[in-house]
């Protein structure tokens, strides 16, 4: 998980089709790093042109951010759900209003992997209620 502690946010590494372990996110293109780049930037401008304007681009520069696993021992990772926001799903949305990186997702196959994981969330919370 990245988490913004200041904030109380955090991104979700499968919600963008990425495993939970550092080094199954850490290296994926269109995943859950370029999620935090978005997050992390300090312009809309993109170089090469272009905006990326998106009301969340920049919203967690200069914030205090961790990358934490359920190994984490602090106790903060059994605390996320409760005390912290998943924003994965609003960057998520950015990332696919944009027409180069929605393309990019499209054809990387990782747009399809992250519906069906949507989909398969909903029925798991839908069976555990």
């Amino acid at each position: 998980m990245i988490v913004n502690l200041d904030k109380r946010e955090y991104l979700n590494p499968l919600r963008f089709g990425d495993g939970c372990k550092v080094r199954e996110f850490a290296f994926s293109s269109y995943g859950a790093v370029s999620a935090l780049a978005i997050l992390l930037a300090k312009s809309t401008r993109l170089e090469g042109g272009g905006e990326f304007d998106s009301g969340l681009t920049g919203a967690w520069a200069e914030n205090r951010i961790v990358i934490i696993g359920d190994y984490d021992e602090s106790g903060l990772y059994q605390r996320l759900s409760k005390e912290y926001t998943d924003i994965s799903s609003e960057v998520l949305r950015v990332m696919t209003d944009d027409e180069f990186s929605s393309r990019e997702i499209r054809e990387s196959g990782r747009l399809r992997l992250i519906e069906e994981l949507a989909s398969l969330s909903k029925i798991f919370k839908k069976n555990t209620k």
